[in-house]
């Protein structure tokens, strides 16, 4: 069956473009009749939803990095820099605060070696002025842009640990929060 006539916005202004498994039944009269989300990216599921015709399920990622999967971004961990991520929620300036300096005594860490990305406001009121500040945008298009070179920049300074701010729990958010979510992965499996 040929793509659909849908023309999302530039994938340059996305994270990541969205991986779909859509699946048709040329016995059945609607276009399509399953479809999955492999990788969520900047699309909204409503609008994937609404541009299909047909729920979109969101698969979950491989519980092991040898297992099979059905597109390259599934992998728990994924989009990971070499520090020590964790991932605190949304505005919680404190809470940033209080796990970016028990990261850092936990693991010897000076605090020149600690990065935090987060918001302007967040990292204001953090008061964090030892560690390696990484501004994130508000922007859902812009913070997605800048992502992977902040991550890439906590290896280049040679930080230690990574402090990441999550991201509102919006639409817009989807792709950037799973990626972070993806970066933080090995949180969970120490």
């Amino acid at each position: 069956m040929a793509a659909p006539a849908f023309t999302p916005e530039p994938v340059l202004d996305r994270i990541h473009a969205d991986v779909l498994k859509v699946l048709a039944d040329p016995a059945y009269r609607a276009r399509y009749v399953t479809a999955q989300s492999l990788e969520p990216g900047g699309i909204s599921r409503a609008a994937l939803e609404q541009e299909l015709g047909v729920p979109v399920s969101v698969a979950a990622p491989a519980a092991r990095d040898d297992e099979a999967r059905a597109a390259p971004g599934m992998l728990r961990k994924h989009y990971a820099p070499q520090a020590l991520v964790r991932l605190v929620p949304h505005a919680q300036a404190a809470l940033l605060r209080a796990t970016a300096l028990q990261l850092a005594a936990q693991h010897g860490v000076v605090m020149q070696r600690v990065a935090v990305l987060a918001s302007h406001a967040t990292l204001q009121q953090a008061e964090l002025q030892d560690c390696v500040q990484l501004v994130a945008s508000a922007d859902p298009v812009v913070y997605a842009r800048e992502l992977y070179a902040h991550l890439h920049s906590v290896d280049e300074r040679g930080c230690q640990v990574l402090v990441l701010e999550s991201v509102p729990a919006l639409p817009a958010w989807v792709g950037v929060r799973d990626r972070l979510q993806r970066a933080a992965a090995q949180a969970e499996a120490t």
